[in-house]
């Protein structure tokens, strides 16, 4: 999605981030080479995997599965790079 509106801002000739903050999610390895490097939100995608597989597992395993899901939440990561402005100090086009 974060290629779809890159796109649509180019063509838009709209400025990143003079006129436009952009933030992308997962950081893609490609996202610190565009012009300007992409700011990203990253999230632990390993332990994502292993945290499911594990949870999968267990719920195979027990006797009486519980009526409810366990919530697991992991914290992100701010990646900033070129494509962000402090807030308020973008300008028009």
């Amino acid at each position: 999605m974060t290629g779809g509106a890159i796109a649509a801002i180019r063509e838009l000739k709209i400025k990143v981030p003079r006129a436009l903050s952009l933030i992308g999610f997962d950081d893609a390895r490609w996202a610190r080479y565009l012009d300007p490097p992409l700011t990203t939100i990253n999230h632990p995608t390993p332990q994502l995997g292993r945290c499911a597989a594990k949870l999968l597992l267990h719920r195979l395993n027990e006797a009486k599965p519980r009526q409810r899901g366990r919530t697991v939440v992991f914290k992100p990561e701010l990646i900033v790079r070129s494509s962000t402005a402090a807030a308020g100090a973008t300008k028009h086009r």
